[in-house]
């Protein structure tokens, strides 16, 4: 009896030395799962910002460590914030609230971010981006330190912690324009990442983390590219474009693009002939247009369905409407100024232009497209397209094309632009005369 009550003392010594470890919490996934339920689905940075903070408030609450206030509840010199330190840190819970705290942050700073894309001039929302990227590095490094010094923190929790904290701090010294570090701590997020997606026998785990690793690389290019460690321009962009192409997230790299494309122009003058004048582009976002409308047919080169182009096209002419609303801002101001407005209603009317031929290719992309529909008949398939060919002809090619102002001044471009005129009527023709209306539309 002695010796079995020495070994049971022994094993329940063993047990207390030996602390029995937290689940292992998978930080990026809970992130991801966080951002697409609560706003960033549709980029609404404020819901997912006010989501971080009812959540910070309900796990201070459940965990019995909510924040101090001396008797005056809301009062600043009252208030006293409760650190999660190393001897707190007692609960896997509590790494949400260092992860909350940073990801708060940061929804802040890209609420600035996007508001800054109308205007780039507001230096209080620059600020304010910096600021809260700065804090959210704080955040990010001190729940880093936390989950490493833990004992209670299995080795996968420690890897995602650390290169959560990297992505942060990459992202952060990206918007300072601190290339060289911004550079090294993206190396250092994906490396972990990539490793994380090799040891991982989960495949939903590992399909994230490797997503991941293809989010940072246009980034990390991008870095690589402005600390003059890269390529030209034209060949980055080409390879962001293909990467855009492989399925990784289409609204961050078409971002970088548009950054990518700034970077290019800022410091070169864009020229532009229309109605017979030569007209210097001084606006910095109708030169990113402009720009893209030239980098177009490599991009198009690149896609290997009509949908593709489809998108792309969606995607400039967009960018098109946005620029030809600033410009109509623009004019409107200059007009209360009693300035000459003739060089911005040259530029206008040259990004009207480019909008309209975009839109007529876009319109010949979903004829081609709708050659892929296995749902409807090829006499179907045929009759659409001369009816959408229609369309394409009387609404942009006659009415208004070549009516633009300044447009007769380029004769070669009303020649061209008649014989399509001539060749889409011919063609009209000719079809109805051939091929009778289809059964499919008789119904109706």
């Amino acid at each position: 009896m002695v010796i079995a009550d020495v070994m049971m003392a022994e094993t329940e010594k063993e047990n207390a030395e030996e602390p029995l470890l937290f689940p292992t919490i998978h930080i990026l996934q809970l992130v991801k799962d966080a951002r697409q339920r609560h706003g960033l689905r549709h980029a609404d940075y404020n819901r997912y910002r006010s989501y971080c903070r009812s959540k910070l408030k309900h796990v201070r609450r459940a965990l019995k460590f909510t924040n101090i206030h001396k008797c005056v509840r809301r009062h600043k010199a009252k208030f006293m914030k409760r650190w999660v330190i190393d001897e707190t840190f007692t609960d896997e819970k509590f790494v949400q609230l260092g992860l909350f705290e940073a990801e708060r942050r940061w929804a802040k700073a890209m609420s600035d971010k996007m508001a800054m894309e109308d205007n780039p001039d507001k230096l209080r929302k620059r600020h304010s981006l910096r600021m809260n990227l700065k804090r959210a590095v704080f955040h990010a490094t001190s729940l880093e330190t936390l989950v490493r010094n833990n004992t209670k923190c299995d080795a996968p929790t420690k890897l995602e912690a650390q290169a959560y904290a990297a992505w942060l701090r990459g992202i952060c010294c990206f918007e300072l324009r601190k290339w060289h570090e911004a550079a090294e701590a993206l190396k250092a997020a994906r490396i972990v990442y990539d490793r994380l997606a090799e040891a991982t026998q989960n495949t939903t785990l590992a399909n994230l983390y490797k997503a991941k690793c293809r989010e940072i690389q246009p980034q990390l290019r991008l870095c690589e590219f402005s600390s003059a460690e890269s390529s030209p321009v034209e060949m980055l962009m080409n390879e962001l474009i293909a990467i855009r192409m492989q399925g990784t997230d289409s609204d961050t790299v078409d971002r970088l693009i548009a950054e990518m494309r700034s970077k290019a122009t800022s410091d070169s003058v864009v020229v532009i002939e229309w109605g017979g004048f030569k007209s210097t582009i001084e606006d910095n976002k109708t030169r990113q247009v402009i720009q893209g409308w030239k980098q177009v047919d490599t991009e198009l080169n690149q896609c290997h369905t009509p949908k593709e182009k489809i998108a792309l096209y969606e995607k400039q002419l967009t960018d098109t409407r946005d620029a030809l609303d600033r410009m109509s801002d623009l004019i409107r101001r200059k007009a209360a100024e009693n300035s000459d407005l003739s060089v911005l209603q040259s530029v206008k009317t040259y990004l009207e232009f480019l909008k309209m031929t975009g839109t007529s290719a876009k319109y010949l992309a979903m004829i081609e497209n709708i050659k892929y529909i296995d749902t409807i008949e090829w006499d179907v398939v045929l009759y659409l397209s001369v009816s959408w060919l229609v369309v394409i002809i009387l609404n942009f090619l006659i009415f208004q094309i070549i009516e633009l102002t300044g447009a007769s001044a380029n004769g070669d471009l009303i020649k061209a632009f008649r014989f399509k005129i001539e060749f889409y009527k011919t063609f009209r023709y000719v079809f109805y005369d051939l091929f009778p209306t289809p059964s499919y539309f008789s119904t109706f």
